[in-house]
C-alpha cells in the first residue's frame, strides 16, 4: 500500500521545508520581473534589485538553516534509491555542456545575460536535489502550493476586475502567455490541495472553486498554448491521481457542471465563450493561424542546421534574429546543437527512469504540472522562462522508504 503524501500544515505545523517550498513558489513565478516594471523605470534595474536572486539567496539560507536545525536533534533521512542520485549526475553533464556554449556565442554579452539566467536555474536545481536526498519531498510540495496560490490568486482577482488588460499584457505578470502560465499553476494546485482529505468541506469548496477559476482565465487569456498545456496538465493529473474512478468521475463531472453554469449566467463566462470561439475556432482552426510560431520554428530550425553538431552558441538564435524560438527543443538544437539536445532529453528520460522506479511514490501534482510546464514550453517562452521543467524533475515523486525513521522534531513552530 503506497503511503499517502498529503499532509496539513495546520495540523503538523509551520516548518522551514514549507517555508522553502514559498521561496521555491516565488521563484517560479516571479520571473524577470522587478519593482522598476512598476515605475518604468527599467533603466535604474541592477542585479541585485531582482527578486529572483535574492528568493535564491533566501532559500540556500533556510535550507543551512534546516540543516542546522534538524541536524542537532538527531535527525535520520529516508533512504533514496540510488537510481535518484545518479539522475542528477546526468543533469550535471547537461548543465556542464550548456554553459560551455556560451564560448563560441556570436555574442559575448548575449550568451553571458543568459548564462547568468542559466546558473540561477541550475543552483535552484541543485538546492531541490539536495533537498530531496535528505529530507521527505511532501513538505516542500505542500509549501510550494500554497506559495503558488499566495501569487496566483491575487494574479486571479486582477484578472477578473480587469479582464481587457489580460490580452494586452496591463498586468504584472505580463502578457498573455505568462498569465496563463500563471493560472495553471492555480488550476494544479487548487486540485491537488481539493483532493487533500484533511481539508474540512468548506476549504474543499473553496479549491474547487478556484482551480474552477483558474481554468476559466486560460481561456480568457487567448493563450492557445497555455490553455493546451492546462489540458494536457490535467488529463496527467487525473490520470495519476490515487483514488478511485468513480471518486475521480464525480469530481470532474461537479466541475464541469459548474462551469457549464457559470458559462451561461455570467457575464464573465460570456467573454470566456467568446474568447474561446474567437482564438481557437476562427483563429486557429479556421484561419490557421500561428502567430508567427511557424515562421520562428522554421527559422530556429535552419539556423540550427548551419551547426548541426554543436550548435551557434548559447543566446546566438537572439543575436540574429532578435527573438527567442519560442520552443524549448528548438532553441537548444539551435545553440547546442545536437550535443545539448541529446544532453537534455538523455537527462529527462534517466529522471523518468527513476521516478518510474518508484512508481508507486509519484507525485501527481509535480507530474502534472512538469507536463503542462513542458508543453507550454513548445509554445512560448525561453529556457528561463522554462525554469521549471528543469527544478520540477527531483519533485516528480517522493520516496518515504523508511519514513517512520525521520525524526519527528523538524519542526519551528
Amino acid at each position: 500500500m503506497p503511503i499517502r503524501q498529503h499532509v496539513s500544515i495546520r495540523r503538523e505545523g509551520l516548518r522551514v521545508e514549507h517555508i522553502i517550498g514559498f521561496a521555491l513558489a516565488g521563484f517560479a513565478l516571479v520571473g524577470r520581473w522587478t519593482p522598476a516594471r512598476v515605475s518604468n523605470n527599467v533603466s535604474s534595474q541592477t542585479i541585485l534589485s531582482e527578486p529572483r536572486l535574492w528568493v535564491l539567496f533566501f532559500s540556500f539560507l533556510l535550507f543551512s538553516v534546516l540543516l542546522t536545525h534538524v541536524g542537532a536533534r538527531g535527525y535520520r533521512r529516508p533512504r533514496i534509491s540510488p537510481v535518484y542520485s545518479r539522475s542528477f549526475h546526468v543533469w550535471l553533464v547537461f548543465w556542464g555542456y550548456l554553459m560551455l556554449s556560451m564560448t563560441w556565442s556570436p555574442s559575448k554579452i548575449l550568451a553571458e545575460d543568459k548564462a547568468y539566467e542559466m546558473l540561477l536555474v541550475l543552483l535552484f536545481q541543485i538546492l531541490v536535489y539536495s533537498y530531496g536526498q535528505l529530507f521527505r519531498m511532501k513538505y516542500l510540495v505542500m509549501g510550494f502550493c500554497f506559495g503558488c496560490l499566495m501569487v496566483t490568486v491575487p494574479m486571479a482577482v486582477m484578472g477578473i476586475l480587469s479582464p481587457g488588460q489580460i490580452r494586452t499584457g496591463g498586468l504584472l505578470g505580463g502578457g498573455p502567455n505568462v498569465f496563463g502560465r500563471l493560472m495553471l499553476y492555480l488550476t494544479i494546485c487548487s486540485f491537488y490541495l481539493l483532493i487533500e482529505k484533511k481539508n474540512n468541506l468548506l476549504m474543499k469548496m473553496v479549491f474547487a472553486g478556484l482551480s474552477l477559476l483558474g481554468g476559466l482565465l486560460v481561456v480568457l487569456s487567448g493563450s492557445r498554448g497555455a490553455l493546451l498545456s492546462q489540458a494536457a496538465s490535467l488529463m496527467v493529473f487525473f490520470t495519476l491521481l490515487r483514488a478511485s474512478l468513480s471518486k475521480r468521475f464525480f469530481i470532474v463531472l461537479m466541475l464541469g457542471c459548474a462551469a457549464m453554469i457559470f458559462l451561461e449566467t455570467t457575464e464573465m463566462g460570456n467573454h470566456v465563450v467568446d474568447t474561446f470561439t474567437e482564438r481557437i475556432i476562427h483563429t486557429t482552426i479556421e484561419n490557421r493561424h500561428l502567430a508567427g510560431r511557424d515562421y520562428l520554428f522554421e527559422a530556429a530550425f535552419e539556423y540550427g542546421n548551419e551547426r548541426m553538431v554543436f550548435g551557434n552558441g548559447l543566446n546566438s538564435f537572439r543575436f540574429q534574429q532578435g527573438i527567442y524560438p519560442h520552443n524549448i527543443l528548438l532553441e537548444l538544437y539551435c545553440e547546442t546543437g545536437l550535443v545539448g539536445l541529446f544532453l537534455f532529453l538523455f537527462a529527462l528520460m534517466v529522471s523518468a527512469y527513476a521516478c518510474l522506479y518508484r512508481r508507486e511514490f509519484i507525485n501527481p501534482l509535480m507530474v502534472s504540472l512538469w507536463v503542462g510546464i513542458f508543453v507550454a514550453s513548445n509554445f512560448s517562452g525561453d529556457l528561463f522562462d522554462s525554469r521549471m521543467v528543469f527544478i520540477l524533475v527531483p519533485m516528480l515523486s517522493n520516496d518515504y522508504e523508511f519514513a517512520h525513521r525521520v525524526h519527528p522534531k523538524g519542526s519551528i513552530s
